[in-house]
């Protein structure tokens, strides 16, 4: 076992093979890990073997693996096997061993030591799910499931108040009293009310409580629809995933596979009611069969969940109000407004710049990093270090506009053209730059930018000078760039 400064506290070692027992192997690292008490560590074993076939199946030492791999899991224990050999055979023994511990994986034989050592050094994310629900197919029939989040944000460190003179963290207590007569109120002493019609209405406890008992907890199956007529744009949130609890209903396994291939075999998905806890309230979710196959990584046995919206969830779209229109009048009688469209050569512009811009490869999470967390943790190790320079981190987010000019080519500006014509003004273009040209305003920042002052004039005024000698994207520019550019443009330094 590894000690804090890198070295190996413990380790033991088998006289030939035969005498090797994994269930051993787990005993010694569980036995390591009783001796530390904190409750705030990550515990992971680390599996390196050459043997895809320690023992037989069906074996004692199968059945003392497995007991042993229980308990781990109890433990909150990660437990990653990192085979050696290319012709490693996981389906032997380790892929139905590790099946049971969620929290660990089976790693890639092929990753180099600089990969390993990052996948041992980072920082772990406990791969818990966030509720074991049961999964209601009518009154008689039921199996338990184990819903778990595959997106959630990355949380960054929280922050602590501290006592300015002692540097302990401070304790907030609120304390609720009443407005007019300023008398401490206790908890059992407060109610809730809502507005309906402009009257309060109060509720208590109680009628909070029925109010949020009307569904069970867990999903209730409410039909099946042909996984065709789900419509995109009403994906609501990020999807979680389901898998089977055989903790909570025995058999759970195989009425969770039967409704799986039914689905996939006939291109159905279910639509139930979702209810992860007594206070949340339901959802309508549709479940899809996870239909994703890796040949690195075994199969995911699954649905998706996919929340959809209720009726009330979905805002209505006017095309006219956003884009604009123009009354035209229709049958000689009456003005009736009609939605300004681009035409043929516009859009054909548009698919020119798209095609042009599109990418070749899919989106894939690990190509692009989260540069406010990532600033964040290099601020922390600057200081922490005793570091007088923050080392900077790049943000994979931003276009690079100079491959972008080289696509393009003259793309954009037939686009420009076409769409925005000589002379053309936006509603929403800011007034103070289409100022008309002012001689005496002009003569004033030529006048300032000679003698030195042009940090104690307004934005605006410098901005409305740029735009009247043709400077293009002074929209954009800090008052620092608006500077710049006049000297730029006068000649001085």
């Amino acid at each position: 076992m590894l000690n804090k400064d890198g070295g190996i506290d413990e380790y033991v070692y088998a006289v030939d093979q035969q005498s090797i027992s994994l269930a051993d192997a787990l005993w010694l690292c569980s036995s390591i890990f009783s001796k530390h008490k904190s409750k705030k560590d990550n515990k992971k074993i680390f599996l390196f073997t050459n043997n895809d076939e320690p023992h037989s199946k069906f074996s004692n030492k199968q059945k003392q693996a497995e007991k042993r791999i229980g308990d781990l899991q109890d433990g909150n224990v990660s437990i990653f096997l990192f085979p050696i050999e290319e012709a490693f055979d996981t389906s032997k023994v380790y892929q139905e061993l590790l099946m049971s511990n969620e929290y660990g994986s089976i790693l890639s034989g092929s990753m180099t030591a600089d990969e390993l050592l990052s996948k041992i050094c980072r920082k772990g994310q406990k791969k818990r799910p966030v509720a074991n629900l049961v999964f209601n197919v009518d009154s008689n029939t039921k199996f338990g499931v184990k819903l778990y989040n595959l997106i959630r944000p990355a949380p960054t460190p929280k922050r602590m108040q501290l006592d300015k003179r002692t540097n302990e963290i401070v304790k907030s207590v609120t304390t609720k009293f009443n407005a007019e007569t300023a008398e401490t109120l206790l908890p059992s002493e407060l109610m809730k009310s809502t507005i309906v019609s402009g009257e309060k209405v109060r509720l208590d406890k109680n009628d909070l409580t029925s109010l949020k008992s009307k569904f069970a907890v867990g999903f209730t199956l409410l039909g099946f629809k042909p996984i065709e007529k789900l419509k995109f744009h009403l994906y609501l949130s990020p999807a979680s995933f389901i898998y089977p609890d055989e903790d909570l209903v025995k058999g759970s396994r195989v009425l969770f596979g039967v409704l799986m291939d039914r689905c996939q075999v006939r291109g159905f998905a279910p639509l139930c009611i979702l209810k992860c806890t007594a206070a949340t309230k339901p959802r309508i979710v549709a479940l899809l069969p996870n239909a994703e196959q890796d040949p690195e990584q075994p199969s995911v046995f699954g649905f998706h969940v996919i929340y959809l919206p209720f009726l009330n969830d979905v805002r209505k779209f006017n095309y006219g109000d956003l884009v604009g229109s123009t009354l035209v009048l229709k049958d000689e009688r009456k003005y009736v407004p009609e939605v300004w469209r681009a035409d043929r050569g516009q859009i054909d512009a548009a698919v020119a710049i798209v095609k042009k811009l599109s990418s070749k490869t899919s989106y894939t999470p690990a190509q692009f990093e989260d540069p406010a967390l990532h600033t964040k943790w290099k601020t922390l190790e600057g200081l922490a270090l005793g570091r007088e320079d923050v080392e900077s981190v790049d943000d994979l987010a931003l276009p690079d506009c100079d491959c972008i000019d080289r696509r393009l080519g003259q793309r954009s500006t037939i686009f420009n053209d076409l769409v925005f014509p000589l002379g053309y003004q936006s509603r929403n273009f800011q007034a103070s730059i289409l100022t008309p040209r002012d001689p005496q305003h002009e003569a004033t920042v030529e006048d300032a930018a000679r003698n030195g002052w042009l940090d104690k004039m307004k934005v605006d005024i410098l901005k409305g000078y740029l735009s009247n000698q043709g400077v293009h994207g002074v929209s954009k520019m800090k008052k620092a760039e608006c500077i710049q550019n006049i000297k730029l443009h006068l000649n001085l330094k």
